[in-house]
């Protein structure tokens, strides 16, 4: 699979880059080399990509199935991971900062 086959993959599921890198369990910058053809896609995932469009499934759909066939301890590590970049991506109530403020100065 080119880079070019691949980006169609991804906008024909409606997965950005870093979307497709969870799913395919691959590094972002992995998604990311394979979609500016630096690197051919892995067959494996190439494969997975093509079932998908094949099962005319949605990027959802194909994160359902996945939650179903992941290891629950390799799950809750991806929503821990999604929790914490929310949480540094989030910007500070002005609450937050006051309490921030207080805790630094003191």
């Amino acid at each position: 699979m080119t880079g070019a086959e691949y980006r169609s993959a991804l906008a024909t599921l409606g997965l950005s880059q870093e979307r497709a890198a969870r799913v395919l369990g691959v590094h972002p910058l992995t998604s990311h080399r394979w979609a500016t053809g630096e690197h051919r896609v892995h067959e494996t995932a190439a494969r997975f990509l093509r079932f998908l469009i094949a099962a005319n499934f949605s990027a959802s759909t194909a994160v359902d199935v996945l939650r179903i066939a992941m290891p629950r301890s390799k799950l809750d590590h991806l929503k821990r991971c999604e929790v914490r970049r929310e949480k540094v991506e989030a910007p500070l109530s002005p609450c937050e900062c006051t309490v921030e403020t207080a805790v630094t100065s003191a």
